[in-house]
């Protein structure tokens, strides 16, 4: 539901609403809280905080439950949006393993672009499924998977050498299972409503299931993970402060990191870390830059561009044809977009990314000094 009418008497509500007085601090009790306040935006659907999944916020879906992290709440696809992404999920799943709506898809709830779409799943490292999983995946007409990589070695359509990846991955499987590190990541060209082809990724991270946090640390993060499952539950605890905080760090990172490469990737990391820490002006100012009419247009024609990219080497069949269309709709929308038609767009989405830092700086450096006090 994200940013539609609906949710206009929740913001309303979420702005009166007072911090609870929380001795210690405890971090359960906050995300309680918050899953409480943010199962607000939901009205109109089953939807309440989950007593035994502390943070999330579970919603009803035709087609079962979804578990949102409730920072991921306000920007979180609903009604058609969610179906065509849970359509999407159950046609690449990697195993019968719970997927997760991941990156720049838990964003689609919201008025900004994006240029892709990702999804994730946890795989037990012992499942002899997934290779004939991944076997059936890459020969299927739709969604199409145009490039596969396990383990570091990658693989594009069509799979004339494929059995030099799926051979070495067939001897971990026999030697006890995968390892950290072996992940498996497949990338389709699929449709959308507001394109006729854009990319669309899955990565399989392999997991001991008994200790899935520590197998899934440094590859995925529970915050910006939203579970879909027709019965079942989120394997992952966010109440987990080591990892809140790492997440944290990480977004700011990120942030800074891409304020040089890709600003308008940078100020999607920003805008995770404004909301996740409630910092709303800076969000909507956020918001403001990435829905500049300006910046659709450029991320649509970037996604058909890398839809081309994916399927450089189809010459024929579907492959050809998908490549074809995407370069009929990039053709019409001006070609592929140059340095020049996103100098006032980055600069745009830059400056307040660089504003956005400064105030979680703030933030995070008024948390320091509180800490400090405390322990002295």
């Amino acid at each position: 539901m994200g940013y539609s009418a609906a949710a206009v008497e929740w913001q309303q509500q979420k702005k009166l609403a007072q911090p609870p007085d929380i001795p210690g601090y405890s971090l359960t009790k906050v995300l309680d809280a918050l899953s409480d306040l943010y199962s607000l935006a939901y009205q109109g659907h089953e939807a309440s905080r989950d007593p035994a999944h502390t943070g999330y916020v579970k919603v009803k879906h035709t087609k079962g439950w979804v578990f949102i992290p409730f920072n991921l709440t306000t920007f979180f696809p609903f009604s058609a949006t969610l179906d065509e992404l849970i359509d999407n999920a159950e046609m690449v799943r990697l195993s019968s393993d719970a997927v997760f709506i991941s990156g720049s898809s838990t964003f689609l709830g919201a008025p900004l672009p994006v240029g892709d779409l990702d999804l994730c799943t946890y795989l037990d490292r012992t499942c002899a499924k997934v290779i004939p999983r991944v076997k059936e995946l890459v020969e299927k007409p739709f969604p199409l998977c145009a490039k596969l990589r396990w383990a570091g070695t990658t693989m594009k359509r069509p799979w004339h050498e494929i059995q030099q990846l799926l051979g070495p991955a067939e001897q971990a499987l026999a030697a006890g299972g995968f390892r950290p590190g072996q992940t498996w990541k497949l990338d389709f060209v699929t449709r959308a409503r507001n394109l006729p082809v854009l990319p669309l990724t899955i990565i399989g991270i392999p997991v001991e299931p008994a200790a899935i946090e520590n197998w899934a640390q440094g590859w995925s993060w529970s915050f910006q993970e939203a579970l879909f499952v027709p019965a079942g539950a989120p394997p992952r605890s966010l109440a987990l402060p080591s990892q809140l905080g790492q997440y944290i760090l990480w977004l700011r990172e990120q942030a800074e990191h891409y304020l040089g490469t890709s600003p308008i990737k940078g100020a999607k990391r920003a805008l995770s870390l404004t909301s996740l820490l409630m910092v709303e002006d800076q969000s909507n100012a956020l918001i403001g830059a990435l829905s500049d009419k300006q910046v659709r247009p450029l991320v649509e024609r970037s996604a058909l561009r890398d839809v081309e990219d994916l399927l450089s080497g189809c010459t024929e069949g579907a492959g050809a044809a998908l490549r074809q269309e995407a370069s009929k709709a990039l053709l019409e929308r001006g070609g592929p977009p140059s340095p020049a038609d996103y100098r006032l767009v980055d600069e745009q989405c830059a400056t307040v990314t660089v504003q956005a830092l400064d105030r979680i700086d703030q933030i995070l450096e008024s948390a320091r000094a509180d800490l400090r006090a405390r322990l002295t």
